[in-house]
């Protein structure tokens, strides 16, 4: 192999080589593009799911709320009806 087959081999190698080059640059630049709207839309998807325990949180409140003023409600009905069955005993005791 003469000087001049080296040299011509070796130029075209490096030829090829900055054509890897290239590629990988636009393969590397696709994928940060790809890893920026992955990053978008996790940051929507975080907003989402906040919004949707907020959601969640209020609902569970009025259940609570509703399920409480029905406790208060059954202690009350009680109350009534002891001071019924107390008035309702003195009445028949006094007869």
């Amino acid at each position: 192999m003469t000087d001049q087959e080296f040299q011509e081999r070796v130029l075209a190698w490096i030829e090829r080589t900055e054509g890897w080059k290239d590629r990988t640059d636009n393969r590397l630049d696709n994928l940060e593009g790809r890893m920026d709207h992955l990053d978008g839309q996790m940051d929507n998807l975080q907003e989402r799911i906040g919004s949707l325990q907020e959601g969640v949180a209020w609902i569970r409140g009025k259940m609570e709320g509703t399920q409480e003023s029905r406790a208060a409600l059954w202690g009350k009905i009680a109350v009534l009806a002891a001071v019924g069955s107390a008035i309702i005993a003195l009445l028949a005791y006094f007869k």
